[in-house]
């Protein structure tokens, strides 16, 4: 399915913006940053896209009516500590809202979510964190054991929707450029490369 394929691409490019300076999530970034982060996403996507705008530069109910205001589909409240903030904020601010279950927001359930007002639940730190130990544990092996570990890893994730990760990233759209506006003489020069093949 093409769709479930581009929304894993728009996870993977997401993780790798969210650390493009090499620091935690603390609030370093600046709006500009933000906003130029966010746009290159949704320019290559064409399905809806989630972004945290940090600490939205502004008081926080007002700032969400603000951004609903401008287009926004959904408001994401970041750093609720109670059920009754978010309920607060589902009440306050017009539209669809989205929780990310995560850190110091309770861990209430979908219906609880559901029934104070609560459109959409993530969980991007819970992702990252199950990525993370997968890549320890897959270095701390391959360090041991070079071939056998790459070979297990491939036959493991024969049929899994992300063995193909070139696919995800989008090199076979890059060809499909290639093939519609690289002029001829250019494409020839590649004849033979060692590179991505469909």
């Amino acid at each position: 399915d093409r769709t479930d394929g581009v929304f894993r691409r728009v996870c993977f490019r997401i993780w790798h913006f969210g650390s493009h300076i090499g620091r935690p999530d603390v609030g370093l970034t600046m709006l500009t940053e933000v906003t130029d982060v966010a746009s290159k996403v949704a320019s290559s996507v064409k399905v809806p896209v989630i972004y945290d705008a940090d600490t939205g530069y502004g008081n926080a109910i007002n700032r969400r009516q603000a951004y609903r205001t401008a287009g926004a589909d959904m408001a994401f409240p970041e750093g609720l500590l109670s059920r009754e903030e978010i309920q607060q904020v589902c009440e306050a601010v017009p539209g669809s809202i989205l929780y990310n279950r995560t850190g110091v927001s309770p861990n209430l359930s979908a219906v609880e979510l559901q029934e104070i007002g609560v459109d959409l639940v993530i969980n991007p730190g819970g992702a990252m964190r199950a990525a993370a130990q997968a890549m320890w544990d897959y270095y701390s092996a391959f360090g041991e054991e070079y071939n056998g570990q790459d070979e297990r890893l491939k036959a493991a994730n024969k049929g899994h929707p992300l063995a193909d990760l070139h696919s995800i990233f989008g090199f076979g759209e890059i060809r499909e450029f290639e093939a519609e506006f690289l002029p001829e003489e250019e494409a020839a020069k590649y004849n033979g490369a060692a590179g991505f093949q469909p």
